[in-house]
């Protein structure tokens, strides 16, 4: 469990009560952008946060409702789990959309929410943090990119983009832990 949680803005934004928004932070706190997947408890919440189990059901169907948690399944047929939203969904909805309509006589008409949502999964590196572009970013660039080049397979362009960037970050993030550790000549 970490000391100190980043608090997306659109979390900030959105138009639910403040106990439901320390709820999301009190989650966000035993998960992560590239570990979303959590199991509110109730009973462990309520006590935590000086609550009813009650209210804290209600908190939960609230975040749901809102679009900051989504359902991903069972624990042992009886838990709920839930997977954390820590990028925008109305965002990469409205992108996607955005840009279907843009390139609706290109292949990435089929450019869809759930497109974005499954890239979100495949590529968790791309999430805006620690100065690492969003997914969305690169998409937009790449769809640039593919426009400019006049790229017959612009899906097929923006995935190999999204592959590339992920790579990069993804290195590049090993590459100054590794910095780190030799700097202070820590093992690893």
């Amino acid at each position: 469990m970490s000391r100190f949680v980043k608090i997306p803005v659109h979390v900030l934004e959105s138009k639910i009560s403040a106990s439901a928004k320390l709820l999301w932070i009190e989650l966000a706190r035993v998960s992560s952008p590239k570990r979303p997947t959590v199991w509110p408890n109730p009973e462990i919440f309520a006590e935590k946060m000086r609550l009813s189990v009650r209210t804290i059901r209600r908190l939960v169907g609230e975040l749901v409702k809102a679009g900051l948690l989504t359902h991903h399944g069972y624990i042992q047929k009886r838990q709920k789990t839930y997977d954390l939203v820590w990028t925008s969904v109305a965002k990469a909805s409205a992108y996607a959309k955005a840009t279907a309509d843009k390139l609706a006589d290109k292949p990435t008409s089929d450019l869809t929410p759930e497109v974005l949502d499954n890239w979100n999964k495949r590529f968790p590196c791309l999430d805006g943090l620690s100065g690492r572009p969003t997914l969305i970013q690169v998409v937009q660039q790449a769809v640039q990119e593919a426009e400019q080049t006049k790229t017959k397979d612009a899906r097929g362009y923006i995935e190999v983009s999204l592959k590339n960037m992920s790579r990069f970050w993804s290195e590049s993030y090993h590459r100054e832990k590794f910095d780190l550790v030799r700097q202070f000549g820590l093992s690893p």
